[in-house]
């Protein structure tokens, strides 16, 4: 289903990343349909049919609900937009649905309930997927808090309406019927919105600053009490796109801080997150050739994924090894005196971590290095001066290098 142009518009910038969190958990290493993991689907964000979730109990989800802020006068424009996956009959496939909801003045909008049905109808693609019946309805209120600021209400349900077996009705369905709920699911639902100002009046000045989103996770002190009252069951919203723009929200089963990014260097999607691209890239390349022609067969993601990743030459792999990205101070403070790599210093360990701790106390110790870690803690290691093989920890060798914070070692003059 395609979105009206404006709301591709408003989303554009933050495109590959909201791609990116919709595939999350897709499919999963080693990426065949055989295996075990890939048969059994446990997606996120799945809104199931009505009568199949409230058949289960707390275990299944048929809707989610999201609230947000946004600072906008009237005339400033609110684009809403759904995206899920709607899962194939064959393994391993699934499209893409995108349902615009609104793209209207927010004054239009207030006080006024928006609702909308979307019926899926059961089909078969040009791929020879079939895909079957799915029925949706979105609602959309927007109510003012105070001047300039607004409460954004949606909630997406699933309402398709199911068959259910004498024990699914006793929330004990059978492996099969499970996943043929999954395919009468919509996955990984997402909600996207978007603020933008209208047409600069005058002289182009606006008095009340550009039109935004308000962070749930810091917002301003002046806010706090309204974010308070934000209730968001199944979705999190945070600000998407760059640090300096807030006029784009992304609410995603998958929790996120504001501002997330996509790394540079990573060639395309691996549908895992949670692991590091280097090493899903070399298991992939390890897969037997059987696995390998198993993927290559089935098609969709996991054949795209394998023969991407069949293309990285050396260099490629090399350019996804894990390094840290910030580089720390070349000066530090040591007992309120600036030091450097080479300067000589007195050990003074505040702590007693361990046996090293005891032993190099008051020792005489030269600076090799500065460094940073992942928390942005500032550590100095040193090379002890009276050590033989001090030449081994220069070189970043363990055991003959050793780190402290600043405030443990004093200069000498």
């Amino acid at each position: 289903m395609s979105p009206h142009a404006s709301d591709e518009a408003a989303f554009a910038h933050v495109e590959d990343l909201a791609k990116a969190l919709l595939y999350e958990g897709f499919v999963l290493y080693p990426y065949r349909a055989s295996s075990l993991k890939n048969q059994q689907r446990f997606p996120f964000g799945v809104l199931a049919p009505r009568c199949y979730a409230e058949a289960m109990g707390d275990a299944e989800r048929w809707r989610l609900h999201l609230e947000v802020l946004v600072h906008a006068p009237d005339d400033a424009r609110l684009h809403a937009q759904v995206r899920c996956l709607r899962y194939a009959s064959r393994d391993n496939e699934a499209r893409e649905e995108r349902i615009a909801l609104v793209g209207d003045p927010i004054g239009a909008l207030r006080d006024a309930r928006r609702e909308r049905h979307t019926a899926l109808d059961a089909e078969e693609d040009d791929l020879d997927r079939r895909f079957e019946p799915l029925a949706l309805q979105s609602l959309l209120e927007v109510e003012r808090l105070e001047r300039h600021v607004h409460r954004v209400t949606i909630e997406v349900r699933n309402v398709t309406q199911v068959a259910l077996s004498d024990g699914a009705r006793r929330g004990r369905p059978d492996r099969v019927e499970r996943q043929t709920m999954v395919r009468r699911s919509a996955a990984s639902v997402h909600v996207l919105l978007s603020v933008q100002d209208s047409a600069p009046t005058g002289d182009g000045v606006r008095e009340r600053g550009p039109s935004e989103f308000v962070s749930l996770l810091e917002p301003p002190d002046a806010l706090t009490g309204h974010v308070e009252e934000c209730r968001n069951e199944g979705v999190f919203p945070v600000l998407v796109g760059p640090a300096a723009r807030r006029d784009t929200m992304l609410a995603s089963p998958v929790i996120v801080y504001d501002h997330p990014r996509l790394a540079p260097e990573s060639p395309g999607d691996f549908f895992d997150g949670t692991e590091m691209d280097e090493m899903l890239a070399l298991r992939v390349l390890t897969l037997s050739p059987f696995e390998q022609d198993e993927l290559r067969r089935a098609g969709g993601p996991g054949a795209q994924l394998l023969a991407r990743v069949e293309a990285m030459d050396d260099d490629a792999l090399a350019a996804l090894h894990g390094r840290l990205s910030v580089k720390p101070p070349s000066v530090v403070s040591a007992g309120g005196q600036a030091v450097v790599v080479g300067d000589r210093v007195r050990i003074r360990p505040r702590g007693r971590g361990d046996v090293m701790d005891i032993a190099l106390r008051d020792r005489i110790a030269t600076i090799a290095s500065i460094e940073q870690d992942v928390d942005g803690v500032l550590l100095v290691a040193v090379t002890i001066d009276d050590d033989p093989g001090r030449d081994l920890g220069a070189q970043g060798w363990p055991g003959h290098r050793f780190f402290y914070r600043p405030d443990e070692l004093e200069r000498l003059q």
